[in-house]
């Protein structure tokens, strides 16, 4: 690594990392960025974090949070104005900051990539975990739904944390680490999806309130329930996933997930199907995306299936216990009436979030 290398990375820790404090508790890492959103032109600077560091609960009951960066506190409010963004599938939050916020303070903005990195493209990481300052590298081992898998070392405190390009820019937020047998793998949401998912509701507005985006998704009317029901859609006992069966393979199920920024899809065993946050959140979700074709999303979803199934195979051939948690093989493609509800889902867009 070179010099000038170097001093980029400790004047990122010093402006850009911060320790995020919940009531005088440390909670997990944040860091600040610039998102072209809406424009390139017209940026919008915030502080970004994971949803379970940062709730919609706790953004609710709480009128502003405490950071700590270089060893010096900062308050950062709660605007009713500014944009907020939060979501418990995809683990993020955003917190618009205030002009004069970013005025008074020489902090660093870092900015987001789009390009998918390779497999074992060395990546970094600076977090807090224990509440103490860390910088790790490590490589992205495989992309799977909206989910990074990587090897950088993490440890508790350390949610919320930017992976970062050897260009210094952040290609995922890490969220959480899953100890195993065989060693350790961890998850970060992959930066295209959490722009989507911001932009999403940012466009969106001017039709729907500001406080959408900072809110979980709606209670359903009753009239809604038995619409879902008619095309198939069944609850789960997880809030905001259903199911639809397969006619042919009945051991199979369709999950799909609600989420205030859009509906995501996965195909799971029935006899592999946990109804905890922390697992679903590891699926091979597919996003349905209003913007993009039904058929590129597929092929996309199905090509990158039989790569990531050898990769578990050969790091965790011998856990079970994590290859049932994360294992969704695509052998069986969507039946027709799968497709009809995805594109009914498509169509809505956000008129049942």
């Amino acid at each position: 690594m070179t010099i000038m290398a170097k001093d980029k990375l400790i004047e990122i820790t010093k402006k850009a990392i911060s320790l995020v404090i919940l009531e005088d508790k440390t909670c997990g890492t944040g860091f600040f960025i610039k998102l072209p959103i809406p424009t390139n032109e017209k940026p919008m600077y915030g502080i970004m974090t994971n949803n379970h560091v940062i709730n919609s609960e706790y953004i609710k009951s709480y009128a502003s949070f405490k950071i700590k960066i270089n060893n010096e506190s900062y308050i950062i409010d709660f605007n009713e104005s500014n944009f907020i963004f939060t979501s418990e599938l995809i683990d993020i939050t955003f917190i618009q900051l205030n002009v004069d916020f970013i005025k008074h303070y020489d902090f660093i903005f870092l900015e987001p990539c789009y390009d998918e990195p390779n497999k074992n493209e060395m990546i970094y990481i600076f977090q807090y975990p224990k509440a103490k300052l860390s910088f790790a590298s490590g490589y992205i081992e495989d992309h799977f739904g909206f989910n990074y898998f990587h090897n950088t070392s993490t440890n508790r405190g350390s949610s919320g944390s930017p992976l970062l390009n050897k260009f210094m820019k952040v290609v995922g937020v890490h969220k959480i680490g899953i100890s195993t047998d065989n060693g350790d793998i961890n998850l970060a949401t992959d930066f295209t999806t959490i722009d989507y998912a911001i932009r999403t509701l940012y466009n969106k507005s001017y039709i729907n309130e500001i406080i959408k985006a900072k809110e979980p998704t709606r209670s359903l009317t009753k009239h809604e329930d038995s619409l879902f029901k008619k095309y198939g859609l069944e609850k789960t006992p997880l809030l905001n996933m259903y199911y639809c069966p397969y006619i042919e393979y009945p051991s199979s199920v369709l999950l799909f997930y609600r989420t205030n920024h859009a509906w995501y899809f996965t195909r799971r065993e029935k006899s592999n199907i946990c109804y905890h946050l922390d697992n679903v959140k590891t699926y091979n979700w597919t996003l349905i995306n209003t913007d993009e074709s039904f058929t590129k999303a597929l092929e996309n979803k199905f090509s990158k299936d039989e790569s990531f199934t050898k990769t578990l195979e050969n790091k965790f051939n011998k856990d079970e216990s994590f290859t049932k948690t994360l294992e969704n093989k695509y052998s069986k493609k969507l039946e027709h009436h799968h497709e009809l509800l995805i594109t009914w889902l498509k169509l809505s867009e956000l008129m049942y979030m």
